[in-house]
C-alpha cells in the first residue's frame, strides 16, 4: 500500500528517482523477510516440472506460462510493447515495468494475483496490436507476416492449454475422496501430496504442508520431515513424526503413488498398506485413497 500510494504521488509530481528507490528498498525487505524460501531451493511446483531441461522450460515459457489464468508468453510480450507505446515518454515505461515485475514475482507464491493481472495485460497487449496495425510499415508484407506471428502465437498458446484442460485437478474422484475426508472430524492435520494439499484444506483439514511455503512453520524442519515420511519404511520413526505433527489422515492418489513410489513395498506406502491395524483404509476409488492413522495402535 505503501508502494502504490507513492507511485501515485510520484506519478502526479514526477518524482520517479525516489519512487525507484523506494522499489529497491522494498524488494531487499522482501527477499529478506521470506529468505527461507530461497533456501529451499525453490521447489519443483513454481516451474511445474522436476526433471529441468531446456526444452521444457523454453515450452513452458513460451505456451504454458499463465495459460490457466487467460495469457502466456505472447500476450506478457504485448502488454510490454503495449505499456511501452503508452509511456514511452522520459522513460516512465520503466516504472510500470518495475511494477509488473514485481506483481509476477507475488504471483509465484499468491497465484489469484494473476486472476487479476489479466485484464491489465489484456488491454496493453491490445493497445500493442493496434499499435502495430496502424504504423506507417514500409513494407507492407513485413506487417504482415509480423502480425501472424503474433496470432499463431497467440493461437498456439490456446490450443496448448486448451488440449490440457481434461487433466486440470481436482478430479470428480479426488474430489469424492475430499467429500469424504469433509464428513470427518478432526482436530490434527491431514498428510498429503504438498502440490494438492489446498484440496485437502477445502474440507476443513488443516494439512502438513502446502505450496504456499511461506505460511509453515519450520519451514526448513517441516521439508525434510516431509521427504522423511514419505521415503521412510522405519515403523517407529514414522510413528514418532506422526505423533510429533499431529497427524490423524494421508492421502495417497495415483499421481503421488506413481511419482513418489516405483512399487508398494516402498516408503510410507509400504507402511500403510502392510500395517493394518496401525493404518485404516478408510476410503478408496480408482483415483485417491484415505488413510487414518490409529493412534491407539500405533505406540511406540
Amino acid at each position: 500500500f505503501v508502494a502504490l500510494a507513492f507511485l501515485l504521488l510520484s506519478l502526479k509530481n514526477e518524482r520517479y528517482k525516489e519512487f525507484s528507490v523506494l522499489s529497491l528498498g522494498i524488494a531487499v525487505i522482501f527477499l529478506i523477510q521470506f529468505y527461507r524460501i530461497f533456501m529451499l531451493g525453490f521447489p519443483e511446483i513454481i516451474f511445474g516440472f522436476d526433471n529441468f531441461s531446456w526444452p521444457e522450460f523454453a515450452s513452458f515459457v513460451m505456451f504454458g506460462l499463465g495459460g490457466k489464468y487467460g495469457f502466456g508468453f505472447f500476450i506478457l510480450f504485448l502488454a510490454l510493447m503495449g505499456i511501452y507505446y503508452k509511456y514511452s515518454e522520459k522513460y516512465k515505461f520503466l516504472i510500470y515495468y518495475a511494477i509488473l515485475f514485481v506483481f509476477l514475482l507475488l504471483s509465484l507464491y499468491f497465484n489469484f494475483i494473476l486472476s487479476y493481472l489479466t485484464f491489465a495485460l489484456a488491454f496493453f497487449a491490445a493497445f500493442a496490436i493496434f499499435s502495430f496495425y496502424n504504423w506507417q510499415w514500409k513494407i507492407d508484407t513485413f506487417r504482415f507476416l509480423t502480425l501472424l506471428v503474433i496470432f499463431c502465437g497467440l493461437l498456439f498458446s490456446f490450443l496448448v492449454y486448451y488440449n490440457n484442460v481434461k487433466n486440470f485437478e481436482p478430479t470428480i474422484n479426488y474430489f469424492d475422496g475430499i467429500k469424504y475426508l469433509e464428513k470427518q472430524k478432526s482436530d490434527g492435520y491431514t498428510f498429503t501430496d504438498f502440490r494438492k494439499a489446498q484440496f485437502a484444506a477445502y474440507s476443513g483439514h488443516k494439512v502438513f504442508l502446502d505450496d504456499s511455503f511461506i505460511y509453515s512453520p519450520n519451514i526448513i524442519q517441516r521439508w525434510n520431515d516431509y521427504n522423511l515420511l514419505l521415503n521412510s519404511s522405519n515403523l517407529n520413526n514414522t510413528l514418532l513424526m506422526l505423533k510429533n505433527y499431529n497427524i490423524d489422515y494421508i492421502i495417497i492418489d495415483k499421481t503421488m503413488e506413481k511419482e513418489t513410489f516405483h512399487n508398494n513395498n516402498e516408503g510410507l506406502l509400504f507402511l500403510l498398506k502392510y500395517s493394518p491395524i496401525i493404518f485404516t483404509n478408510e476410503y478408496n476409488n480408482e483415483e485417491i485413497t484415505v488413510w487414518k492413522f490409529n493412534r491407539t495402535y500405533g505406540n511406540i
